[in-house]
């Protein structure tokens, strides 16, 4: 009986037969509502001349639009009796950008009827899911979702969809290609579930990249020859758009898992592409030291082939001379290094750059990427995205029971970064200081070396200064039922200016103020008396802040 009723619904879809109203698609800014209020004029009640008509008349049934679409359930409901004319059905507008969006639209809209999504390449569905958001179609957006996860996963079933291709191909990634060659149709975050949707698309790219990227560049080129794209890429430009950029790839633990588990041959290919972007080229030296970490016997014979795509000349002058000679796996000699720092300070001398070359022939290649090659792209896409930390209610206890003058805690990423979270060639993490009888506690960002990077714990006289741009907060927590956040310290960082020793803090010593101490006497039988002091703060048994890069 179900399936009778569903197939006779989905037959409905652009006929006559029982329709009650028609839908006119029209050329207009998709991004504009539909107006309050149709004004009436000669021929299909449409201002034409405004909103031209592209395609014919849809026959539509308000049972199926009103079940399926908040946007046109709405539009339909500000028709009037005094509206309509006599014996004419009420005309419910889809604004389109283009012509080329209509089918994509009437995808969308017989999605309401059969349930099922139609599109035959990762474009048309991601167009189809970009209709659907708009128009607000219950279910769709969720379907291509799961239609497009599909295509890239190997074993995943294509639910919900009908006419979706397979691409069959003898690579893997032809997939992976396909989504890459149509990336700008990808979900922006401000449209419906785009974050998640865009980040599992790339979660599932990576997964391919790690189990088929040591094929090398011809898995990349039978798989470009054989997507539905037609389009090409090298496995350098997949990786690179796959993991995005250096830092957000350190902050991310999944993702740097993802990073660690690749072959030498897809991370030679990353490390090499003109297109893997980072804040600075520390962070690309620091993902190699990630990837070392996690593949000791693969490293070693690879070693010269990974590090000589590390662009040397391109690291921040304080990482340059202060870290990067102490970094133990890199295959650099003191004698190179300080050529290579004479190199890098003739920028700007091309007589004296090309004399320093002339007598490197047959000692240095100054025509590696240690030396010759520009700048990555700088970007980091997690900019401006707040990370959440916290302190354990149980820690704050703990330090305020200790028996210590001074009392430090460190904070702990909401996402896992157990180390904390990277910018320029530096590990990141917010913590609270205080003292026994202060009636205020600080809150500082560190910085410190990451363990990485492997420098040796006797080389600790090394000094070393670094910056970045951030904005840390601490949260209060009010209302009736504590559950109001509110801001109670914030602290802007510029890379400018604010310079702190590696190793070491900076913040404000003042930055919270602590409730007055309870006097002894005054303790239950909880022994919670210590954390009277930290009451605003907390919620949910944690202090919370955030920490984002500016």
């Amino acid at each position: 009986m179900a399936s009778t009723l569903n197939s006779y619904a989905a037959s409905l879809f652009g006929s006559e037969e029982l329709a009650d109203c028609v839908v006119i698609f029209c050329h207009g800014d998709d991004a504009q509502p539909p107006p309050a209020k149709r004004h009436k004029t000669a021929g299909d009640g449409l201002p034409s001349s405004v909103f031209p008509r592209l395609g014919d008349p849809l026959p539509a049934h308000r049972m199926a639009l009103f079940a399926g679409s908040a946007r046109l359930r709405a539009q339909a409901e500000r028709w009037t009796p005094e509206q309509q004319q006599a014996g004419s059905k009420p005309e419910l507008r889809v604004p389109l950008g283009s012509p080329e969006d209509l089918p994509h639209a009437l995808s969308a809209l017989r999605f309401m009827y059969t349930g099922k999504v139609v599109g035959s390449s990762a474009a048309q569905l991601l167009q189809v899911r970009r209709q659907a958001a708009y128009l607000l179609v219950e279910g769709c957006v969720e379907a291509c979702d799961a239609a497009l996860l599909a295509r890239i996963t190997p074993g995943v079933p294509q639910q919900s969809a009908e006419g979706v291709a397979s691409i069959i191909s003898s690579s893997p990634l032809a997939p992976v290609t396909e989504l890459f060659a149509c990336r700008r149709l990808l979900p922006e975050p401000e449209e419906s579930g785009g974050n998640s949707a865009t980040a599992a698309l790339l979660r599932a790219c990576r997964q391919q990249l790690v189990l088929q990227g040591g094929g090398g560049p011809a898995a990349v080129v039978g798989a470009a020859g054989q997507s539905a794209s037609g389009g090409s890429s090298s496995l350098g430009e997949l990786l690179a758009w796959a993991f995005r950029d250096a830092p957000s790839l350190l902050c991310d633990p999944d993702t740097r898992r993802q990073m660690e588990a690749l072959p030498a041959a897809a991370m030679e290919a990353l490390l090499g592409s003109d297109s893997f972007a980072t804040d600075d080229e520390a962070t690309v030296l620091l993902v190699l030291g990630h990837w070392l970490s996690a593949n000791t016997a693969a490293f070693v014979l690879a070693c010269n082939q990974l590090c000589r795509l590390v662009r040397l000349s391109q690291l921040p002058e304080d990482y340059l001379h202060g870290i990067l000679p102490f970094i133990p796996w890199f295959p650099l000699t003191h004698e190179e290094h300080a050529f290579l720092c004479q190199h890098v300070s003739a920028a700007g001398q091309p007589k004296k750059r090309a004399r320093l070359e002339a007598s490197a022939v047959g000692m240095y290649d100054t025509a590696s990427p240690w030396y010759a090659a520009g700048a990555r792209p700088c970007r980091r896409c997690d900019l401006n995205r707040p990370y959440g930390w916290h302190i354990e209610q149980a820690d704050l206890l703990a330090m305020e029971k200790a028996q210590t003058t001074k009392k430090t805690l460190s904070g702990s990423f909401d996402n896992g970064a157990v180390s904390g979270l990277v910018s320029h060639g530096f590990e990141w993490q917010p913590f609270i200081h205080s003292k026994a009888e202060d009636e205020t506690a600080g809150v500082y960002l560190d910085c410190s070396m990451p363990a990485a990077l492997c420098i040796p714990a006797n080389s600790k006289r090394i000094i070393s200064l670094a910056s970045t741009s951030a904005r840390l907060v601490v949260h209060r927590w009010g209302g009736e039922d504590g559950s109001s956040r509110e801001v109670a310290h914030v602290n802007r960082f510029l890379r400018s200016k604010d310079y702190m020793k590696v190793g070491k803090g900076l913040g404000k010593a003042s930055a919270l103020p602590l409730a007055p101490r309870l006097n002894a006497g005054m303790q239950g039988g909880d022994g919670m008396v210590p954390l009277h002091m930290w009451g605003p703060y907390l919620h949910e048994g944690k202090l919370t802040g955030s920490l984002k890069f500016l």
